[in-house]
């Protein structure tokens, strides 16, 4: 597996403007050159319209203002939760969630954090327990935090420590020190760690070792453990020749 495109993005810098393009090249490799050939004229019609919805916000640097109308873009244009064809290897393709409008939560969060990038809105991934989520404000008294995969809506702190206690078995109160603590900023290194991870399990559950082995090889320039991850990819390509 080549992976030279994704590699190339994944150590550029600055590297916190580079999701988007990661996320892309991630789809390329893992799909083998066949990515929704659509993907690039539609991130830039989204792009567009983006700037046209935020502008009056973003000049009078109302940030809450410009996301909830980043959210409600979004919306419109039907992006939101996979719903029953949630397991499906395409939710973690930015390419087939600009296809379709469906995805996880992560990619859906990872097309809203692009597209406030692109008209300086500081909104920023959260690695949620068991639901990726973005926010603005997280670093201060009063964050506001949105949810694209349910259509961009607004989360309470009640909703959100309801969430908490589902994915973690951990009652929480909306007050919760902990809970505010959950609230913390994804950097984009994490973000695309995540999204491989997912990668990596789904490939596990279909048996299909030989792809989990490529995700591997990937995560493996990501990590901090990259050294041993790549003797881990390495013992897992044997494996698979020992399969076939």
């Amino acid at each position: 597996m080549s992976g030279s495109g994704f590699l190339q993005v994944a150590t550029a810098e600055p590297f916190p403007s580079q999701l988007m393009r990661a996320l892309e090249a991630l789809a390329e490799t893992l799909q083998q050159g066949h990515a929704w050939p659509g993907h690039a004229e539609r991130l830039a019609e989204l792009e567009s319209l983006a700037a046209s919805r935020t502008r009056d916000a973003v000049a009078q640097e109302d940030h809450l203002a410009a996301s909830l109308a980043l959210m409600g873009l979004l919306r419109e244009q039907g992006f939101g939760g996979a719903g029953p064809t949630y397991e499906r290897v395409d939710n973690s393709f930015i390419d087939r969630v600009l296809e379709t409008g469906h995805g996880l939560p992560i990619t859906l969060s990872a097309l809203a954090i692009h597209l406030a990038q692109t008209q300086g809105i500081p909104l920023r991934g959260i690695g949620f327990p068991g639901h990726f989520i973005v926010g603005i404000g997280l670093d201060g008294p009063s964050p506001t935090v949105f949810d694209p995969f349910g259509g961009g809506e607004a989360l309470s702190f009640s909703t959100l420590a309801e969430l908490y206690t589902r994915a973690t078995g951990r009652h929480l109160t909306a007050s919760a020190p902990m809970l505010r603590d959950a609230l913390q900023p994804a950097s984009t290194r994490s973000i695309l760690v995540r999204v491989c991870n997912n990668l990596h399990h789904h490939y596990l559950r279909r048996g299909s070792h030989d792809r989990a082995a490529d995700v591997v090889e990937l995560l493996a320039v990501l990590h901090p453990r990259g050294a041993a991850l790549r003797q881990l990819a390495t013992r897992l390509e044997r494996r698979v020749r020992t399969l076939n």
